[in-house]
């Protein structure tokens, strides 16, 4: 599997978990505060984490695809 297919594979699955952590969230589950924060800070990281696989994504194809 080459570079472009790994990434597109780990975007996709990091933006499934992460689709499952909101919807979690906006379910109103019954946590702490602390716990509540920390998954809130752990939705955000997950998102910049997606947003640079994709530009990584199409840099790639840009450039080296």
């Amino acid at each position: 599997m080459d570079l472009i297919s790994k990434l597109k594979k780990e975007c996709e699955e990091v933006g499934e978990r992460l689709i499952r952590l909101n919807d979690f969230l906006s379910k109103g589950q019954t946590v702490s505060d602390t716990q509540r924060s920390l998954l809130l800070a752990q939705a955000s990281a997950m998102s910049a984490y997606v947003q640079i696989l994709a530009i990584r994504i199409k840099d790639l194809e840009e450039h080296h695809g």
